[in-house]
């Protein structure tokens, strides 16, 4: 994405929410700002996690119709080390976490330890909009998606044994190819398991499965 250069904040008042990005490159910064407010979010610009942390004590302390989109991998302070801190403080803001590919396993930990969805990159501008605007929604918070411990007991009766390992390794940060050298299927028969894992669990996203997992022990 390409897009002019955002050096300030840039509040819109009667949007529908402030999206506070934090990534330390500056063109994602920016790229990132520039689709947002385009949508009619307002949004503030952080080059760190530690310069949220300090504007969240600050100015916007009181500040509650908000949601975090955070790098994973940052100098410093981590996107999982922001998410821990933020729930120290009792500021359990909805967080979406970008990953690099070879960042899974860590975005399954964050997820468990209460991120509310992540995204792979590369990733597309309708792709952060939308979970941008899940993150909205009443009862988004990552405590009030986690499922009850039997409501997910009961979906996990209905999978096959072959699902039920599918789905420990998908869970677990494993990629499709991952998964299906190591138990010498295809990829194309593999995923067909974790499309069936997902019907099955009642999972609208990958994040929802993992939460479920989680909610279970798994």
């Amino acid at each position: 994405m390409q897009h002019p250069s955002r050096f300030a904040d840039k509040p819109l008042p009667s949007g529908p929410g402030r999206v506070h990005v934090v990534d330390d490159d500056p063109a994602v910064l920016d790229s990132l700002c520039f689709l947002l407010e385009a949508d009619g979010f307002s949004t503030s610009r952080n080059a760190s996690a530690e310069e949220l942390l300090e504007r969240l004590e600050g100015s916007e302390a009181a500040a509650t119709e908000a949601c975090v989109i955070t790098d994973l991998a940052m100098p410093g302070q981590s996107g999982l080390d922001l998410l821990d801190e933020l729930r120290r403080r009792g500021r359990s803001l909805p967080t979406l976490i970008v990953t690099g590919h070879g960042d899974v396993p860590t975005a399954v930990r964050a997820i468990k330890a209460g991120c509310t969805d992540f995204l792979q990159k590369p990733y597309g501008d309708d792709a952060v909009l939308e979970a941008v605007q899940e993150m909205f929604k009443p009862g988004a918070s990552a405590d009030r998606l986690r499922p009850s411990r039997l409501a997910v007991q009961a979906r996990l009766a209905t999978l096959s044994p072959r699902e039920l390992d599918v789905m420990r390794a998908v869970v677990g940060g494993q990629s499709n190819r991952e998964i299906a050298a190591e138990r010498d299927l295809s990829p194309k028969t593999v995923e067909a398991h974790r499309s069936r894992v997902m019907v099955k669990m009642r999972a609208e996203s990958f994040a929802a499965l993992v939460r479920m997992a989680s909610a279970v022990g798994m």
